[in-house]
C-alpha cells in the first residue's frame, strides 16, 4: 500500500519555487539534479512532477532555504543564477515539465 499524503499538501515545480522565493522554477528541477538529498516526487502526473510540501519544506529548512517558520531566507544563490549550459537545455521539454529520465526517476 502507498503512502498516505494530504492532498492540500501537494505542491509542482512551480509552488516550490513560489514558497522558497525563486524566480524561475527550472531551479526547482535544478536541485534535483544537483542534490541528491532533493525529495523525490511522490507522482508525475501528465508529465508534471508532484511532491509533498512537508518533505520538500523539510530539506528547505535543513539547507537554509527556509527558517525555521518557514519563511523563505531570500539571498542571491549560485543554484539560482547560475546559467544552464547547452546539455541542460537539451534535456528539457518545457518550463515544468519533466524529461524521460525524470519519468524513470519518479517510477521508482
Amino acid at each position: 500500500m502507498g503512502r498516505s499524503v494530504d492532498v492540500d499538501e501537494l505542491v509542482g515545480a512551480a509552488e516550490i519555487a513560489a514558497r522558497l522565493g525563486v524566480k524561475r522554477l527550472q531551479v526547482v528541477h535544478d536541485w534535483r539534479r544537483r542534490h541528491g538529498e532533493f525529495p523525490q516526487p511522490l507522482a508525475a502526473i501528465s508529465r508534471t512532477l508532484v511532491w509533498y510540501w512537508p518533505d520538500v519544506r523539510q530539506w528547505a529548512v535543513r539547507t537554509g532555504r527556509l527558517d525555521g517558520r518557514g519563511q523563505a531566507i531570500v539571498t542571491q544563490s549560485k543554484d539560482d543564477e547560475e546559467p544552464r549550459g547547452a546539455d541542460d537545455s537539451m534535456n528539457r521539454t518545457q518550463e515544468g515539465s519533466i524529461d524521460e529520465d525524470d519519468d524513470e526517476r519518479c517510477a521508482n
